[in-house]
Formats: C-alpha cells, structure tokens, sequence
C-alpha cells in the first residue's frame, strides 16, 4: 500500500479507536478498488468488491492475530471479495440473453485512453489465477511470496501463475517491447 497504515494505527483500530479506523479504511481504499479492478475488470463490480472487502476489515480486523501481517491480510480480504464478486457476476449474467450480456460488457467502457483499454482487455483474457498473480504483483507490489500468502497457494505455483500470465499479455499485446512498460506507465509504476 502506498499509503499503508503504520502498525500503531492498526493496533489503535483494532482497539476501537474509530478516528483509527477510519484513517485505516481511508489508507486501504484505494488499493482495495484498484486490485479488484485489476481483477474484475469492471469499474463497477470493483468498487463492490472494494466495498464488501473493507466492510470484512471492519467486522474481522479484531481476529487479527498479527497487526504486523495487516497488509496481506487485508489484500486477501480483497481477492476473495473479488472472487465472489465474479462468481456472482458469472451467474447474473448467464442468466442474461446473449445480446444484453455484450450490451453490458460494452458500457462499462469509462477509460479513455486504448493503451488502458488494451491491457484490461489482454488482463480479463488471462485466467483468473493468472490475474490475481499478476494484478497483486504489478498493482499492489507484492513479491511472489507475499501473494502465495495472499491467496493461499505455494510460492513455487505462483512463480508459475506470474510466468505464464507475463508470456500471455505479452501475446496478447502482440509481443511488443513496449507492453511491460506501458503496463507499468498505467499502473503507477515507472
């Protein structure tokens, strides 16, 4: 988190202190609504699944056995909001006649900028192993290890998940040399 919250305000939130955990959830949101939107895709569903991941910091942040251990904790909170955002999102939509469900995809186009466009595109097209890997690595600076905690898999398999999901944008985005950086350029990294 680039704002992430230092550990006296975790513990102080965790404590009941509301102006701390409102300083907590003012920090996380922003990461919250960009990893999600990395992983969904939709500007929408991911300020849902945003919402839903902080109103699960909320009522679980005083489980919190480790206040140190917040940051991936908290990112997990989101992954799995995002996943059931998805599975729910898959349902309400095969449950729509072909044309609406295009018809909805296409309205959900506020970017403006294709080189934008192009990458969520390429994003949504990886599986969504691939994805979360990717999205936690490149838009929430997370090593391998931190996101094998994240999502609850081996280091190793999402070493794998990363290789795999970097060999498929680069075909997505027609093996430009270009791509890693722009993909870094839209995720504010340089």
């Amino acid at each position: 988190m680039p704002d992430s919250p230092d550990l006296a305000c975790v513990r102080a939130a965790q404590a009941g202190g509301r102006e701390a955990l409102d300083a907590l959830l003012t920090a996380c949101w922003p990461d919250a609504y960009r990893i999600a939107r990395g992983i969904l895709g939709e500007s929408g569903l991911a300020e849902e699944s945003a919402q839903e991941a902080c109103a699960q910091l909320v009522r679980a942040l005083s489980e919190l056995r480790e206040p140190a251990s917040f940051r991936g904790w908290f990112y997990r909170l989101v992954v799995n909001a995002a996943r059931a955002t998805m599975r729910s999102e898959r349902r309400h939509r095969n449950s729509l006649p072909l044309d609406e469900r295009i018809e909805h995809v296409a309205l959900d186009s506020d970017d403006a900028t294709i080189d934008r466009l192009g990458i969520e595109r390429a994003l949504l097209a990886l599986p969504s192993m691939q994805r979360e890997a990717i999205v936690l690595h490149f838009y929430a600076d997370l090593t391998s290890k931190e996101i094998a905690r994240v999502v609850g898999a081996p280091d190793g398999t999402i070493r794998y998940r990363l290789f795999l999901a970097k060999r498929r944008l680069r075909a997505l985005l027609g093996e430009r040399r270009d791509a890693a950086p722009a993909m870094t350029e839209v995720n504010g990294h340089a």
